[in-house]
């Protein structure tokens, strides 16, 4: 089976430069969720960054409004860092947060889907080097 990373890169590219307004599916947020909360974590100054910092969202996929939660914890820890003409993080944090799992589906289901993105290429830096 092919990897479907090609396919949530270009979604979550397709959403940060406008030509779609939100995520077009479960996978999608869960990728570029990850892809989120990665690009926080690297606001970071600790001497002593790695992916223990992932951690404590990976302890929460079990409830899914814990999980938006931590991600709204860890953008007041970092949020000063980023800027303020970042449309491509804020177009990232208000489709993250504001999203809703179809019917049935568990973030847990997503686990793989949300490392994946948190690995991969980071989109938002490939939008904001290019303006």
């Amino acid at each position: 089976m092919p990897s479907e990373l090609p396919r949530y890169y270009n979604n979550l590219l397709s959403l940060l430069k406008g030509e779609i307004d939100c995520y077009q599916s479960d996978e999608d947020f869960a990728f570029a969720t990850g892809q989120l909360i990665r690009f926080l974590l690297e606001q970071s100054e600790s001497g002593n960054k790695n992916h223990a910092m992932f951690e404590p969202f990976l302890q929460k996929l079990g409830n899914f409004d814990v999980f938006i939660t931590q991600i709204n914890r860890t953008l007041k820890i970092y949020g000063h860092k980023i800027k303020m003409n970042y449309d491509t993080f804020d177009k990232m944090m208000s489709n993250s947060t504001s999203y809703k799992l179809e019917n049935g589906r568990s973030l847990k289901d997503l686990e793989t889907v949300l490392i994946s993105g948190y690995f991969a290429k980071q989109a938002i830096w490939e939008i904001i080097n290019t303006n």
